[in-house]
Formats: C-alpha cells, structure tokens, sequence
C-alpha cells in the first residue's frame, strides 16, 4: 500500500509538492542508575512475560488495543479515530493534502499476526508486521499493521530515566478503502479512467504505542 500511494505521489508531482514524513523517535536507553551498582548498570530485575492485553494512544488521539498470546500471536488488534483522506473519482491532488473530504475509521484485524524474531531469549518475539494486499480491481479495505517491543522507563530528577524492566510496544499503521475497482497509474496508463463516485479514502502513516493496562513507567514518545 506504501508503495502504491508513492505511486499516486509520483504520477500528481507536478500538481503538488510533496512534504517529507518525520518518523517516530527511537527510544534512547538511558544507563540505569541502580543503587550500589554504579552508573551505566543494567537493571537486575527479570522482566515479566509479554503475553497480556496491552492498551495505548495514537498520535491522533485515538485508542489502540491488542493481545500477545504465548504462541506470539498479536490477536484483536483495534486503532479507533483514525483519520481517512478521501476523494471521489481519480483524485486529481495528493489526497492526503487536498482530501474531497475526511472522516474517520476504527482499523482492525482479528488475527492472527505473528511475531517476529521469536528465540529462546525472546519466546514471544521482538516485533510483528503484516502488510495486506491492496488489488486495483474490486472493492477492499486493506491495511499495514507493525509493531515492536520496546522499554518502559522511569524519568529521575535529573533529566535522565531508569530502564524499567516490563516491555510495550510501539509501531505504525496504514489504511486504504475503496468501494470499487481503482486501476493503479503506470507508464502506459499515468491517468487511468475511474467511476466519477468511486470513493477511495488512505491515512498517513499512524504512529501509536501500548503496554499493559497498570504496568508503571513510561513509553517512548512515537
């Protein structure tokens, strides 16, 4: 799918100009300043099984939701309030900048998405990710699920933060609908023929982050 709307960027260049995407920050692992154990120790507690329910925020005010189960499945996956960019027919400017309209849309997906990196170290993985098809010729709704585990922490006075040892999650995803046939441009065809009502409606890039509803600390910014 993030193919396909770079595709649609490219081919509506000249009407538009396209904006660069900031990516999520990466978390930055502080040293763990354990008493008696000096500056830069790791933290000694064992952290806790990743199977669970997990609950967390969209960096457009939604909700996300989602379990890991013991076989590292994500199962029940939820993303409410996201934002669709909408347009009816061909879309004749980038529709994430100039929408015929926007509404919103809860994302799901039943499962299950496997993890990934699965080890004896990390019986439930370290990430997932799942992209779904997104054919031009019939009606669909498709999206781009990714996650991946990542620490909590505990800021301290000083501008610094523990590492604490339960885990979240943070990731990204992308959503499309359409409620008919809409053929892909190419070389041959930069400006295929669509039903002046076909509506075809994508989101940006939505970053969210989750843990375990009571765990303490704090996530990474997304």
């Amino acid at each position: 799918m993030t193919k396909k709307i770079a595709l649609f960027a490219a081919v509506l260049a000249a009407a538009t100009v396209p904006a660069q995407f900031p990516g999520g920050a990466e978390a930055t692992k502080l040293p763990c300043p354990c008493p008696g154990q000096g500056n830069g120790a790791k933290h000694s507690q064992k952290p806790e099984s990743l199977v669970g329910r997990y609950e967390g925020t969209t960096e457009e005010g939604g909700a996300v939701s989602f379990r890991l189960t013991r076989g590292a499945k994500i199962v029940g996956f939820t993303l409410t309030d996201a934002t669709l960019y909408c347009a009816r027919g061909y879309p004749s400017e980038r529709v994430t900048y100039f929408p015929d309209y926007t509404k919103t849309a809860t994302v799901t997906h039943p499962g299950p998405i496997a993890m990934r990196k699965v080890s004896k170290r990390n019986p439930q993985g370290k990430e997932f990710f799942l992209d779904e098809p997104t054919p031009e010729n019939q009606a669909r709704q498709s999206a781009l699920f990714k996650g991946k585990v990542v620490s909590l922490s505990k800021p301290t006075g000083e501008g610094g933060a523990i590492v604490l040892p339960n885990k979240g999650f943070k990731g990204e995803v992308e959503y499309e609908t359409a409620d008919g046939p809409t053929p892909f441009p190419s070389s041959e065809n930069p400006l295929p023929e669509w039903d002046p009502d076909r509506e075809w409606c994508v989101t940006k890039p939505i970053d969210w982050s989750a843990k375990k509803p009571g765990d303490p600390g704090l996530l990474p910014r997304y």
